[in-house]
């Protein structure tokens, strides 16, 4: 190795390693919130495992509307579920677009609703729950 090497690595080395650190995350700059509910037939009775996504958006800002996240889960054989959000964002009133994928066989439609409002705030866990009844009718 050559002696103009052997000063270059080490500069390398102490260049990349100060590029890495970061400071903590504030936790006063995140909100949290939270959407359960559970999935069932017209008659009452649970879906079980029915695939649910759960988007978050924030409320409109300057005629716009962004999503401030997303979770993809499995519900319970009951049909229960429960999406927790801790986003990095100002306490609000955000809205939700949930879709459920029908269960495969099971005779019954999907189903897309949104404007279910969730309220964003600290600390963490929320204290608030959102609690929804989704209802898939046959096909």
């Amino acid at each position: 190795m050559s002696a103009s090497a052997r000063w270059y690595l080490p500069l390398v080395a102490a260049v990349g390693t100060g590029c890495i650190a970061s400071a903590a995350p504030n936790p006063e700059d995140f909100v949290s919130g939270v959407v359960e509910g559970q999935v069932t037939r017209g008659d009452g009775s649970p879906v079980g495992g029915p695939l649910v996504l759960v988007s978050l958006l924030s409320a409109p800002q300057g005629g716009q509307v962004f999503l401030l996240a997303q979770t993809q889960l499995l519900a319970t054989d009951q049909g229960r579920f429960q999406a927790t959000f801790l986003v990095e964002a100002d306490p609000q009133t955000a809205t939700t677009a949930i879709h459920v994928e029908r269960p495969i066989a099971s005779g019954l439609r999907s189903l897309d609703t949104t404007g279910i409002a969730v309220n964003l705030g600290r600390p963490f866990p929320p204290r608030d729950t959102t609690f929804v009844q989704l209802t898939l009718r046959p096909q």
